[in-house]
């Protein structure tokens, strides 16, 4: 037999919850047993019961009732046509289980017949009752220890809506649960019963959120003076004007951003900045604006070529040629070169290396220095331009 679940919490989980088991949405097609009779006027009836192998609490009791529908509409008495019909919708392992249930059932009618006897007493095997023993073992396999005192006392202490469920689904829900306990196994001595109509109140009344038992003690409504119908009415009038004030602040919110951001802009604009300079200015760093404005004035400036409009520094194909040349020498040269290449620039810091590397191509740069005859590309260009002018 099965225990009985907790959630995380430490709650006890009810056999059946609230949640519904939907066999449509199984992959596997259900296989089905379809029964044919005729009723009194003479017309052909046709109903498919679901084989049951093993499932769930609320799985085996739907299963159960379909076949007492069927046993009760064609009118089936006996224990033979009983047990035949319930083997019909019944699989492995839970035929199994029904068939050792009766045949165990049977063993002990029979012992009691010959204890009978045996003491001189007459006595009558009787074996009307066998089929429930073996729905009796199908049930020791399915239900939990203790399944009909969790399932009421879940009912009666634990259970509360859920916020994604509607009142009208949860009232329903839980009018089919309850409609399930008289057929739940207990122990020796003890009868399944459903709550009584004072006690689904109490159950509905004390499982929905506190300020709507405010709002119903507001619109002075008595719990016990109202049917099941008009408490649904009360809770769904309730949830619409809930509904309607959350919207209405939300519009409202929305408006009062819109209004911000109007404010905002005007302000900006009577500022002098437009929206185009103000995204610009949060899209960019001051660098790269820095770097588009200098471009802008068609001007670059190299170390060994000046003002330009072509390269910068880290662009100037000449000074990488010769640091190309000068790494390709290095590289090629003996190893006492490299030794005093090394030696001659340890213990120099970086500020240290970037200020003779700056006295190296001045230096460098006034050896190729143009004479004052000779005109660069550039120096042409502006001084055509000029004459132009």
């Amino acid at each position: 037999m099965p225990q009985l679940a907790y959630d995380d919490n430490g709650c006890l989980l009810p056999p059946i919850g609230l949640q519904t088991d939907n066999d449509d949405d199984k992959k596997d097609k259900v296989e089905t047993t379809r029964f044919e009779w005729s009723d009194l006027v003479g017309n052909k009836i046709k109903k498919d019961v679901p084989v049951f192998r093993k499932g769930t609490v609320e799985q085996l009791l739907k299963w159960r009732e379909a076949v007492e529908n069927i046993l009760t509409e064609q009118a089936v008495s006996g224990v033979n046509a009983t047990i035949s019909t319930y083997n019909r919708v019944l699989a492995n392992p839970a035929k199994n289980h029904y068939n050792n249930g009766i045949q165990q059932a049977c063993n002990k009618e029979d012992r009691r017949v010959q204890a009978a006897m045996a003491t001189g007493q007459a006595a009558n095997t009787n074996y009307s009752g066998t089929h429930l023993a073996g729905l009796q073992a199908i049930a020791q396999i399915i239900f939990p220890d203790d399944a009909y005192i969790a399932q009421r006392t879940w009912l009666q202490l634990t259970v509360q809506k859920p916020f994604d469920m509607t009142i009208r689904a949860f009232v329903f829900r839980i009018e089919e649960i309850n409609g399930h306990l008289p057929a739940f196994p207990t122990s020796d001595g003890q009868v399944a019963q459903a709550l009584t109509e004072m006690e689904l109140t109490e159950l509905l009344w004390r499982s929905i959120p506190r300020k709507w038992q405010i709002e119903l003690q507001r619109n002075k409504v008595k719990r016990h003076a109202i049917t099941r119908t008009q408490f649904i009415a009360e809770i769904e009038t309730i949830q619409a004007v809930e509904l309607q004030k959350r919207a209405l602040e939300h519009k409202g919110k929305k408006g009062q951003n819109a209004k911000h951001e109007s404010t905002y802009r005007a302000k900006d604009l009577q500022a002098g900045a437009s929206q185009n300079e103000k995204t610009i200015k949060h899209k960019k760093s001051h660098k790269k604006l820095r770097k588009e404005r200098f471009k802008s004035d068609g001007l670059y400036f190299c170390l060994r070529h000046g003002e330009n409009p072509s390269h910068p520094t880290d662009k100037c194909k000449v000074l990488i040629a010769e640091a190309q040349k000068l790494k390709r020498q290095h590289e090629a040269g003996s190893k006492e070169s490299r030794t005093k290449f090394k030696s001659s620039y340890h213990g120099l810091n970086e500020k240290d290396l970037n200020a003779l590397i700056d006295q190296r191509i001045n230096k460098r740069s006034k050896k190729t220095k143009l004479s004052p005859n000779k005109k660069t590309k550039f120096n042409k260009d502006s001084s055509s331009l000029s004459d132009n002018n």
